[in-house]
């Protein structure tokens, strides 16, 4: 009977060991955030780690792949609590150009005169490289003579970068039609009209600005009475003018 007892306390005993033994596990948490549970049956300080997994499976692990080792709760390496990984950035998707509105200040190369201009263009874009299409424009070339014209142009334009603010490359080219605003004036032909310009585009969603600087051309041949002698002037010129831009995009 006694033998009997004996036997019945040493299984009690074992059963309560292996018990303890088997709900006493190690965890290995990965940098990537994966954990592995088992048993750790060798860790070498800034080598590897050894542990054997529930299905007797032993893994290797260098220590440089391991964010953190946990010893039955106890903290052996690296940190208890995992690092909060934020969530990756969703680019906002681009804006097509559309309509692109521009107010244009036009000077002179080689005096004090000055114009002003406006044009109205719609654009159709490929991604961020290239956008094309056609336009109207007013100019004035000189505010005491009223000399005007309303350039029809096709215009390109290619973004450098494909953000919202990108430097950008813009050329116009088209046909300037003179419009006669004088009495003195007996004829008044327009002809070629060029605008190259650079800049930068600024703003986000759907309404942008741009900044730039060019050159523009304007052909031009004028006939009319001169206002204090009353002869005949006739002029065949090339309007050079340097142009600063603001321009609006929607």
């Amino acid at each position: 009977m006694i033998q009997i007892i004996q036997r019945a306390i040493v299984g009690i005993v074992l059963m309560l060991s292996i018990s303890t033994i088997l709900s006493s596990q190690d965890r290995v948490i990965l940098k990537q955030g994966e954990p592995i549970t088992g048993k750790l049956i060798k860790y070498e300080i800034g080598g590897y780690v050894v542990i054997q997994t529930e299905g007797d499976t032993q893994v290797f692990i260098p220590t440089n792949e391991i964010r953190t080792i946990l010893d039955d709760g106890q903290v052996l390496y690296g940190k208890s609590k995992p690092t909060k990984t934020k969530p990756p950035k969703v680019r906002e998707p681009l804006p097509t150009d559309r309509w692109y509105f521009d107010w244009q200040n036009k000077l002179y190369f080689n005096n004090t005169d000055s114009g002003v201009g406006i044009s109205l263009s719609y654009l159709y874009q490929w991604k961020h490289f290239l956008a094309a299409g056609v336009g109207i424009g007013y100019d004035n070339y000189n505010f005491n003579q009223m000399r005007s014209f309303v350039p029809l142009y096709i215009q390109a334009r290619s973004y450098v970068k494909d953000a919202h603010k990108s430097p950008y490359l813009d050329v116009k080219l088209g046909y300037g039609i003179a419009s006669s605003k004088s009495q003195q004036i007996i004829s008044n032909q327009g002809g070629f009209y060029s605008q190259t310009s650079v800049g930068v585009r600024f703003g986000s969603g759907g309404f942008r600005t741009t900044i730039g600087v060019g050159l523009q051309l304007q052909e031009n041949e004028l006939e009319a009475i001169h206002p204090w002698n009353g002869g005949i002037v006739r002029e065949d010129r090339q309007y050079r003018r340097i142009v600063f831009n603001l321009g609006f995009l929607f």
